[in-house]
């Protein structure tokens, strides 16, 4: 890929990370509490993938990997919370 593609796929991806916030702001507001949707956390996943995309095959950048495949590790994980059923 052209550099410059991975340079708009790292964008995109901290515009997802960052709007995730946008969706928990929103979601809170209704109910009037915190609240993390799924939506919340399939954001945060897509936003961790481009944002890891673009540090391993754009930027090679070792402490951007490790900074952003600990949230994606996270999100994965309250969604196998989320989506768990209970015994």
């Amino acid at each position: 890929m052209h550099p410059d593609t991975w340079y708009y796929i790292g964008l995109l991806g901290t515009l997802l990370f960052s709007g995730r916030w946008v969706i928990q702001f929103f979601a809170s507001h209704k109910v009037g509490k915190p609240v993390f949707t799924r939506n919340f956390w399939y954001v945060s996943i897509a936003g961790s993938l481009c944002i890891l995309s673009y540090f391993i095959f754009g930027n090679r950048d070792t402490v951007g990997i490790i900074s952003n495949l600990f949230p994606l590790l996270v999100a994965l994980y309250n969604l196998y919370l989320i989506n768990k059923k209970p015994l």
